[in-house]
């Protein structure tokens, strides 16, 4: 098999766009006002799932059981915030394991949104999730429980498929942590999120319903309803085409040697229905390409789903994690408002 040509998809001449107003920012916008937001791209709405009509029968209705209903996440509430608890999700007790954040005095009886977080560092085993602490903390202080994951990577006994069969087991693990929120989980506002290598991870893990039984981890326990990339890589060949060191180490190969691994892995192949995507990067990001963003955004245009896409000038990889810069909370915005919109 012979590599393919990277795809080079242009940004659009005329994006459609809405203006983003400093006053629904989250608070903490810092010295980086001189940042401007170049375009903001809208998906089409998403279809709504109906339910089968009921056939005639002489046999009772079941009993339906109550749910709690979902919590309200509103901007003006905010919530003390826990520490973060460690739990395990696999033996690992090194790797396999997330934190987990939750709001303080939330109402009783009601079912939680939850976003699961997953950091970057080009997939090798000497990052860490400490990068993504202050954006779980933010979101569970607006009433979202956060789920910030740690995993194997390269160099620790990860790599193809170790590292993906890792996020899968986070993210089948996430209703069973409602014993120790002591809260149900609303599974209809489940979202997921991650910077660089991690929004990649994001992006591959809010489809793997899409191939199922052929991915690492299998089918889902959980889908997400919504996905928010920050700097993600979405086309592992053009990464590994574009030079990136680290991808023949993370998928065991280059992509004529190892090409299933390549197509399995790379979200840009694997396009997911019913699962609302928004793609952040900056235009002075010299770590990731923004063609990774045009190029995602345009072929889920192409499949029918659309990504959402938030472009900003003179921003750097790093920015959508650091608080005192307008990234990051223009970023923290778009992710909550995710979980806001999550199931609507």
């Amino acid at each position: 098999m012979s590599p393919r040509a990277p795809r080079t998809v242009s940004p659009p001449n005329n994006p459609s766009s809405h203006a983003f107003r400093r006053r629904d920012l989250l608070s903490g916008v810092g010295m980086a006002a001189s940042m401007a937001l170049v375009g903001c791209g809208s998906p089409a709405a998403d279809g709504q799932e109906t339910a089968e009509s009921p056939t005639a029968s002489s046999s009772p209705k079941p009993t339906v059981q109550p749910t709690d209903p979902p919590l309200k996440i509103q901007t003006g509430t905010r919530y003390d915030v826990a520490e973060a608890v460690m739990l395990p999700y696999g033996q690992d007790a090194a790797r396999q394991y997330g934190e987990l954040y939750v709001p303080q005095e939330l109402p009783k009886n009601v079912k939680v949104p939850v976003v699961m977080l997953l950091h970057g560092g080009s997939w090798k085993n000497s990052s860490t999730l400490n990068y993504m602490r202050a954006i779980a903390r933010n979101m569970a202080s607006y009433g979202v429980v956060a789920w910030n994951v740690e995993y194997r990577g390269i160099g620790g006994g990860g790599g193809w498929p170790n590292t993906f069969t890792d996020v899968a087991a986070a993210m089948d693990h996430v209703p069973r942590l409602a014993q120790h929120i002591g809260r149900e989980i609303d599974r209809k506002r489940f979202v997921l999120s991650g910077h660089s290598a991690g929004g990649h991870l994001a992006a591959w893990a809010a489809s793997r319903h899409v191939r199922g039984s052929q991915q690492p981890g299998g089918w889902p326990v959980l889908r997400p309803s919504a996905c928010v990339a920050f700097a993600g890589v979405y086309d592992l060949v053009y990464a590994q085409q574009s030079g990136h060191r680290q991808m023949v180490n993370l998928m065991g190969g280059t992509p004529a040697q190892v090409p299933v691994n390549y197509d399995l892995a790379s979200p840009i192949d694997n396009i997911p229905d019913q699962v609302k995507f928004t793609c952040c990067h900056g235009t002075t990001d010299s770590v990731v390409p923004i063609a990774q963003t045009y190029n995602y955004a345009a072929m889920g245009k192409s499949k029918g789903n659309p990504a959402e896409t938030l472009i900003l000038l003179d921003t750097d990889h790093l920015a959508w994690t650091k608080p005192e810069t307008y990234a990051y909370a223009v970023g923290q915005q778009k992710l909550l408002d995710a979980v806001m919109t999550a199931g609507a």
